[in-house]
């Protein structure tokens, strides 16, 4: 930390962190958490956004996007990481496993947690989302304390 020549002690000092930003003021430090980055990927609007609601009402410090397919969820990728992706499975253009596959492919390390629809009675085809390189694979809808844990475990990492 440093502070400007004929500065006071009380007055405000800054350090950037990798996790936040730290003020220190006087003899108090006020930390700031980094935001956790989160990416929805769904084709269906309704759970997009109601995924995207109950994310943000669990007052976590997170920020939220979303995608309709896995091609432009590759494409934000690509212009601004994200620590979280929740991957839905069945979309057009690209699917969640593709989707997935590229972004292992290309070195993302973001936790990827796909997300496939409690009717769907495929197990080969949840298995193949697996491989492709999920961190967890989930049941929709998924409950608040299921979005919850995930985006704890995320913001543990970073």
């Amino acid at each position: 930390m440093t502070s400007e020549e004929g500065a006071s002690s009380n007055s405000p000092k800054r350090a950037k962190t990798e996790f936040g930003d730290v003020r220190k003021i006087g003899r108090f430090t006020v930390e700031t958490q980094r935001l956790v980055k989160v990416l929805i990927v769904e084709a269906d609007d309704t759970l997009r956004v109601l995924d995207k609601m109950t994310i943000e009402s669990l007052n976590l410090p997170v920020t939220v996007q979303e995608a309709a397919n896995g091609s432009k969820a590759v494409d934000m990728y690509r212009a601004t990481p994200f620590d979280v992706i929740f991957m839905g499975l069945e979309m057009p253009v690209m699917n969640g496993i593709e989707a997935t596959k590229v972004l292992r492919d290309i070195g993302a390390r973001s936790m990827i947690i796909g997300m496939v629809l409690i009717t769907l009675n495929n197990d080969e085809l949840v298995q193949a989302f697996q491989e492709a390189g999920l961190d967890e694979c989930r049941r929709m809808p998924m409950t608040s304390n299921e979005f919850r844990s995930i985006l704890q475990k995320a913001r543990d990492k970073i």
